[in-house]
């Protein structure tokens, strides 16, 4: 049986991508079950974009298995010809027809172990007809499945066969077949092989591969990329349509400037905060964030997240030198193993005080943002204003002493 824990985040991850890609679906147009198997074949080596495009003229010369085991080879090699590898298709769809015509009537079977014995059909393509022509739950693990499932921890596994068994065990059957377009869908726009968009990632609080590309928000922007028709991710949190004052408040939260007293009336009184009152992780009194005050530096991190693990004792070594000028103040935000995160906490040796942020209640609040990655690094100036924050892999001491100094104005 897989990990509770596992098995908890791995249904949370598949919830916001389903938040975030609402109308994740099979990027191959096909009008029935044939048609769905082809163009799967097809889409061997080149881009849905290009299978989509001689899909008309494939179909309406040969609309059929009967049409097309009977088709001209040099006719049909000139339709798929832009899709490269076109005689090695070519035959693989004068095969895959006649087998249909032969063992089927003409018809595609709608059983997993029947389709994996007709020519050029392999179990990933099986999936795809099963769970996108037929209905029936399936999970295709593609090169994008694959990559995702292993960076989200879900399975350490390469093989195919293995991958799918792993990961389906962590969710319900009925989920498997749109869980296949959420991780393919975000493995072509955000999760890219060799350059991940992390910063940008919806689920990176929950990846433990987090950091494996850039964590800055703008520059991971500008690695999402759209596919065909489509509109690139927007986070569910995203308001769209955000005016001036929406713009000076997210510039703001990014700490690109310091918020100000512009169209406040002079005899209003600003209303306080609500308490946020958050539990230690381990020993300790319980501190309400709504109160902090400045300068002070708070690290949103989880055990999970391996370039929190190595900024921890870093963030020791700062709060024992800056005693007295800076305060340091960690927030476990959202971590779903809350003693391997008082482990971690002990093992560092961390003597600046650490909350325990389960539901993630502090985000959103005032002007730190909604997390969409860790670690997420917050200074407060000594009126308790954010003057910066973003997410920020601290590499060293002198890196944080820095961004202290530029930001807070605090010397060393």
């Amino acid at each position: 049986m897989p990990d509770t824990a596992l098995v908890r985040r791995a249904r949370k991850v598949d919830r916001v991508l389903a938040q975030t890609y609402p109308d994740a679906k099979a990027e191959l147009d096909f009008d029935d079950p044939f048609q769905c198997l082809v163009v799967t074949v097809l889409s061997a080596q080149t881009t849905d974009r290009r299978v989509n495009a001689v899909r008309p003229e494939l179909f309406a010369a040969y609309p059929t298995p009967e049409a097309m085991a009977a088709a001209a080879r040099a006719d049909l090699e000139r339709i798929v010809g832009p899709l490269g590898f076109f005689r090695a298709k070519t035959d693989a769809l004068l095969k895959l027809s006649a087998a249909l015509v032969e063992r089927y009537d003409g018809q595609v079977p709608p059983r997993l172990e029947e389709l994996v014995t007709l020519p050029g059909v392999g179990r990933k393509t099986a999936n795809v007809v099963l769970g996108n022509a037929f209905g029936l739950p399936g999970i295709t693990v593609d090169t994008h499945f694959g990559r995702l499932a292993r960076r989200l921890g879900w399975t350490e596994q390469t093989d195919p066969v293995k991958v799918e068994h792993e990961v389906g065990a962590l969710f319900p059957r009925r989920d498997w077949t749109m869980l296949s377009h959420h991780l393919i869908w975000h493995g072509r726009r955000v999760c890219h092989a060799k350059k991940p968009a992390c910063g940008a990632c919806p689920v990176a609080r929950w990846c433990p591969s987090y950091g494996a590309g850039p964590v800055d928000p703008a520059e991971a922007a500008a690695l999402v990329r759209t596919q065909g028709r489509r509109e690139p991710p927007v986070d569910p949190g995203h308001r769209a349509g955000r005016g001036a004052a929406g713009r000076r408040r997210d510039a703001v939260r990014a700490g690109r400037r310091r918020p100000g007293r512009r169209g406040r009336h002079p005899g209003r009184r600003r209303r306080q905060a609500p308490a946020l009152t958050l539990p230690p992780l381990a020993a300790g009194d319980a501190i309400d964030l709504s109160r902090l005050r400045g300068p002070m530096v708070v690290s949103f991190w989880a055990s999970w997240c391996p370039p929190c693990r190595k900024e921890l004792p870093i963030l020791q070594q700062f709060a024992e030198q800056w005693d007295g000028k800076v305060d340091v103040v960690g927030v476990d935000y959202t971590d779903p193993q809350a003693a391997a995160a008082r482990a971690l906490v002990s093992e560092a040796g961390v003597t600046y005080p650490v909350v325990a942020d389960l539901d993630g209640s502090v985000s959103g609040r005032g002007a730190i943002p909604t997390l969409r990655g860790l670690p997420y690094l917050v200074l407060l100036d000594a009126q308790g204003r954010v003057v910066f924050g973003g997410y920020v892999v601290i590499d060293s001491r002198a890196h944080l002493e820095g961004l202290v100094e530029r930001h807070l104005g605090v010397p060393a």
